[in-house]
């Protein structure tokens, strides 16, 4: 009978092979892939978190299970200071005391805040219980229940082979006034992809839905953040129980020894990863490039620029690196004893544009536990967009999605143009920044993905240079547009029709463009309306009111009836780039620009003065900012679109 561990699926969830070195007994690959800041003492946070657990639970000192009891019982007063002061005489001076020689006054620092945000946690989520309750005495042993419980349960496969899966949550918590039963999980800093800790929520979920038949919501205490509390329902956890059958497969290959083992997609862990330099010999060689660095390239810089801001009176500590198409991302750890904060960095990034010779200044920004520094590379890679549009794993059910570009890690960054926040584009850079070639891009990437006759292209060229090999394309509403009056005559029309399909769904008592479609009683195509230089078109005062007023409507009203914009300058100011251009296109594109305040104009923070060009972007506005590589479309690229419409797809 196979065995494993939350642990283990948790490490799987990863990559496959980060389970295979932990179960070989390989040292600390349980960590490889933790979020933080390395300050928060988590194992010794555990070890005062099951102390209390056991009391309250009344499988420890009977003595402080009553004097739990005692304060919680006490209507006639408020019970928060009596419980602060109960936790820190009884658990947390105690404890301190014992570890104090082996944490530092930052762990000391971290750890009385998250004891703090756990206190205040608690007190939540109980006293509402004990208000509703006529018996509070008998409420305190059914609420609270032994921390680190093994939990043991059998999972069958299709084949009737058993696993074993155990695992040990941080708490479990029991709600009897809503006979709810709730996972408690402990974690220092969010994590940038908050689905590794709901899976292995999840996990424990499972387990103690083996075993009562209830699914538990989960409660996350970040005890590292602000707000640390993160919550989520038994019908959300549910979701993720259900695609378990996933991981557990791919343990059993784990388990198997099965070679190649599947590896994680995220270049950055592998270059964290102590194991990768012996990974591809031990597991399989892997698909994707970027991940060796031969030649320490990337570690020599990295120490580099520690060595120059140590010289600078900003020491700081390496946390990793990675090779992206266009640059380096060197992460480091300031050293915040030291007074190393992190607007003191960024405030040097001239200095270190000279002192490491640099083309351009690196772009510097905080992130979860650790500064990001992107320092350009003296040879660039191009990103095709083959790889992308033979995926079908990201093809989905969806119409109308396309890859604006990759992120560091070398993932697509898909955007959905039916999401209402993406629906429509602002795309912002100077010349030779990769714009149109950027709305080449999205133009053939949504052709060749969306069904064919299912979506339509107005094209807007002022320029009359961007769109010259594909003006015969099939799937193209009308000749590209170049004059501003028939620019300004096919807005109003699109606004026409945009209206006169909200008169067709309020007839058939639908909402959108997507239920209408499947009634089957006609079909709307998508229309996507393609400007290529909108400073050109409004130089004329009349026409800039005409074009706003239209722009306005369409970002507005658009999506729902199927209309999506996507406007560009080279020009991204204040008088081009007006509030009524911002708040109606939602995602924003800055491609490199010439001044700071040109990107703030299209992202509300700087960064796209740094970029190299040829493509690299900073992308936001409805979502969190993030740099991105845009993908070239070559020549195969356009025909193949040409014969998709031509009656000849290619298969």
């Amino acid at each position: 009978m196979m065995q494993s561990s939350v642990t283990d699926l948790h490490l799987c969830q990863h990559c496959q092979r980060l389970m295979a070195y932990n179960r070989s007994g390989k040292t600390f690959a349980y960590m490889v892939g933790i979020e933080g800041n390395g300050v928060f003492p988590g194992k010794k946070f555990h070890e005062f978190l099951s102390r209390f657990m056991k009391d309250a639970a009344g499988y420890g000192d009977k003595k402080n299970y009553n004097s739990l009891l005692q304060i919680f019982t006490n209507k006639k007063s408020d019970n928060t200071q009596p419980f602060f002061d109960f936790i820190t005489s009884t658990y947390y001076y105690p404890f301190i005391i014992e570890h104090a020689q082996k944490i530092t006054p930052e762990q000391l620092n971290s750890l009385t805040a998250g004891v703090e945000k756990w206190v205040n946690y608690l007190l939540g989520f109980i006293n509402p219980i004990l208000s509703q309750t006529e018996e509070p005495e008998n409420i305190l042993a059914s609420v609270f229940h032994n921390a680190e419980t093994l939990i043991k349960s059998q999972y069958a496969y299709n084949d009737n082979e058993i696993i074993t899966i155990t695992g040990k949550p941080d708490g479990l918590l029991f709600d009897p006034i809503s006979n709810e039963a709730i996972i408690l999980e402990f974690k220092g800093h969010l994590a940038s992809d908050k689905t590794q800790d709901l899976t292995q929520a999840a996990l424990y979920a499972w387990l103690v839905n083996t075993h009562t038949g209830l699914i538990p919501k989960v409660d996350i205490i970040y005890l590292e953040e602000d707000k640390p509390l993160a919550q989520y329902s038994w019908e959300y956890i549910k979701q993720f129980i259900d695609q378990l059958p996933f991981l557990f497969d791919a343990a059993r290959e784990v388990i198997e020894s099965k070679k190649p083992l599947r590896h994680t997609l995220n270049r950055e862990l592998c270059l964290k990863c102590p194991f990768n330099d012996s990974c591809d010999d031990d597991w399989g060689e892997r698909s994707f490039p970027f991940v060796r660095d031969p030649n320490n390239e990337v570690k020599q810089l990295a120490q580099e620029l520690i060595n120059v801001l140590d010289k600078h009176g900003l020491p700081s500590k390496l946390d990793g690196y990675i090779k992206g198409p266009q640059f380096f991302r060197i992460k480091i750890i300031p050293d915040f004893t030291k007074k190393v904060t992190v607007a003191k960095i960024i405030r040097k990034s001239d200095d270190l544009q000279v002192a490491l010779n640099l083309p351009t200044a690196p772009i510097i920004r905080p992130q979860g536990g650790h500064i990001s520094i992107d320092i350009p590379r003296k040879n660039r890679d191009i990103i095709s967009i083959d790889s992308f549009i033979n995926n079908v794993e990201y093809k989905l059910d969806d119409e109308v999605i396309f890859p604006l570009g990759v992120n560091i890690n070398g993932e697509p960054f898909w955007v959905n143009i039916a999401d209402p926040t993406m629906t429509s584009i602002l795309v912002g850079g100077m010349s030779g920044s990769g714009k149109s070639v950027l709305l080449r891009s999205i133009l053939v990437c949504l052709g060749l993905i969306a069904p064919i006759n299912t979506i339509s292209f107005t094209l807007i060229d002022p320029k009359r240079v961007t769109f010259t090999d594909i003006i015969d394309l099939p799937c193209l509403n009308g000749p590209v547009l170049m004059d501003p009056e028939k620019v300004i005559q096919s807005l109003e029309m699109a606004v026409d029709e945009m209206e006169s399909r909200y008169r067709e769904f309020e007839k058939n008592k639908v909402s959108d463009i997507i239920k209408y479609n499947a009634l089957e009683k006609g079909f709307f195509k998508r229309r996507v309306i393609i400007v290529d230089e909108y400073a050109d078109l409004i130089l004329d005062k009349q026409s800039k009111v005409s074009l706003e007023t239209a722009i306005q409507r369409l970002g507005q009203k658009g999506r729902a009836a199927g209309f999506h914009l996507i406007l560009a300058t080279q020009r991204p100011d204040a008088k081009i780039v007006t509030g009524v251009i911002k708040a109606n296109l939602q995602l924003k594109v800055c491609l490199k620009v010439n001044s700071a305040i040109n990107s703030k104009i299209i992202l509300d923070e700087g960064g796209g003065e740094s970029l190299m060009g040829f493509g690299d972007m900073l992308v936001g506005g409805s979502i969190g900012v993030q740099r991105l590589q845009a993908p070239f479309v070559s020549d195969d690229d356009i025909n193949k679109l040409k014969e998709k419409y031509s009656g000849n797809e290619l298969i």
